[in-house]
């Protein structure tokens, strides 16, 4: 496995309090300051193997670094210290830990956030087909992904936002989300429907976004009507393959229906979609 090194470096300096009783005496004791400069918090690819470092600009009677619930060896010559950490599970916790002295510590831990790409699966059904119009269900399946409140959906039609979806379920771990748009489709019209599930790693600052784009195309061929009754052939197609199905279309003249509406299918594997899409 490889290691990625990234620096997250925490400087502590201690502040010195002077506490006066009535008496006159005279009572020093030192209180942490937060990390300066303010340390980020991370984002890091669920299983890989990070370099932290940790720097004192003080002296301090040790440092170290305590990941996990693991304590690691004491350094009392060094004033930087730098830690490998496997992120092998989802609550991950590294803090760099310093001794002042025999009674005061400081100490700071490292904001992690531990991610794993969505796989995006689409399907396309079939809602209800009149002579002027056909609606479909549009849906977007995010798979294995975290954390999920990290995650947004965004829907465009001809390369306009049209929808966008926002989690809110705090859960670390992998999981999997579904975002639906039903679409209605004009006779003749031809429209491109897409989704993009993307991670945004830091929602708190919109400057610095981390995004993740998988993307699912989903496009819309003209829709005919037909005025006689025969056999059609229709040919579905994604990037898995190809498939060609004949159907039997039974015109009435009093209640025209679109060619290629065939019973509404999901999108498999084997590339099955209802005739007029494909994805």
């Amino acid at each position: 496995m490889s290691v990625l090194i990234l620096n997250a470096v925490c400087y502590f300096i201690p502040q010195l309090e002077i506490n006066t009783g009535l008496v006159l005496l005279l009572a020093f004791s030192f209180t942490c300051s937060l990390c300066y400069p303010p340390c980020e918090p991370q984002s890091w690819e669920y299983g890989t193997e990070v370099l932290v470092n940790c720097t004192s600009t003080v002296l301090h009677d040790g440092m170290y670094w305590r990941v996990r619930n693991e304590s690691f060896v004491i350094e009392v010559q060094e004033n930087f210290i730098g830690q490998s950490v496997l992120l092998s599970d989802w609550n991950v916790t590294a803090e760099c830990k310093i001794k002042l002295n025999e009674s005061h510590e400081c100490s700071k831990e490292l904001e992690i956030t531990t991610y794993k790409n969505p796989e995006v699966l689409s399907s396309i059904k079939l809602v209800h087909a009149t002579p002027k119009e056909t609606q479909y269900e549009l849906k977007c399946d995010t798979i294995n992904v975290a954390p999920l409140q990290n995650l947004i959906v965004k829907w465009y039609k001809n390369d306009k936002l049209i929808k966008t979806n926002f989690f809110n379920d705090t859960t670390k771990t992998p999981v999997n989300e579904s975002s639906v748009l039903p679409v209605t489709v004009s006779r003749g019209e031809e429209v491109q429907i897409r989704c993009e599930a993307q991670l945004n790693l830091v929602p708190h600052d919109p400057k610095k976004q981390n995004l993740v784009y998988l993307s699912k195309y989903l496009n819309n061929k003209k829709i005919y009507i037909l005025n006689a009754s025969a056999t059609y052939t229709c040919t579905a197609s994604n990037y898995l393959g190809k498939t060609t199905k004949q159907i039997f279309v039974r015109v009435i003249q009093r209640e025209a229906v679109p060619a290629a509406l065939p019973t509404a299918e999901a999108a498999t594997p084997e590339g099955k979609h209802p005739c007029s899409l494909y994805s």
